[in-house]
């Protein structure tokens, strides 16, 4: 299906775009994450020096130059932080654009998807068509094969011998096919279409039953 190639296309563009960013990202974070750690623990070493300034042990342009290099790394941290914003803001920006662009195909797609849709349902009523359609021709085989007992049958109820006829037609004896101690019918259930089109699942007492 075309269209859904070429949504597929810009999809794969959204993956590649976060995953670039998100890469940038960490690489980011985990270099922001140092930094903090180390303003952390120059911020406790300026404390030291401040306080050997006000004893007079280093002077007091010893602790404005710590102090400058303290102030360069929280700028420096600030800066990071701002980066990892914007490397978010920007990740968001550029996703939408592409999501934008999704919503321009999909409308001019839409009538693609509604022939390829109806195509769908139409292969859908075929397969019950077919269905029913093999039901009518076993229909006819089985008739052919019991035509004998039940004349033979027939004969019997003729001649008083019986009361009945009780060869059964195609649609009571074939209704359930016996399997093990079950059986299987030849109905197909709401719950087992519902199986098929949402999980693509088939009843395991068919595969079970084709299988022996």
């Amino acid at each position: 299906m075309k269209f859904v190639n070429k949504l597929n296309k810009l999809f794969n563009k959204v993956d590649e775009t976060e995953t670039k960013y998100m890469k940038a990202l960490e690489q980011k974070e985990e270099k922001l994450l140092a930094m903090r750690f180390e303003l952390q623990e120059q911020e406790a070493l300026l404390q030291d020096v401040h306080k050997m300034a006000l004893l007079g042990d280093v002077s007091e342009e010893t602790f404005e130059e710590r102090k400058a290099e303290v102030d360069k790394l929280k700028d420096q941290v600030r800066q990071a932080e701002k980066e990892v914003h914007l490397i978010q803001e920007y990740k968001t920006d550029d996703i939408k654009a592409v999501i934008a662009e999704l919503e321009e195909e999909k409308k001019k797609l839409t009538k693609d998807k509604g022939k390829e849709l109806q195509s769908i349902q139409r292969d859908l009523i075929e397969a019950k068509q077919a269905y029913l359609d093999t039901l009518v021709k076993i229909s006819g085989r089985y008739k052919e094969l019991v035509e004998p007992d039940k004349k033979l049958e027939s004969l019997k109820v003729k001649l008083g011998l019986q009361v009945r006829n009780y060869i059964t037609g195609a649609g009571e004896s074939l209704n359930m096919i016996s399997h093990g101690a079950d059986y299987i019918p030849l109905r197909v259930e709401q719950y087992e279409v519902y199986e098929a089109l949402t999980y693509g699942r088939t009843p395991v007492n068919l595969k079970q039953y084709l299988n022996k």
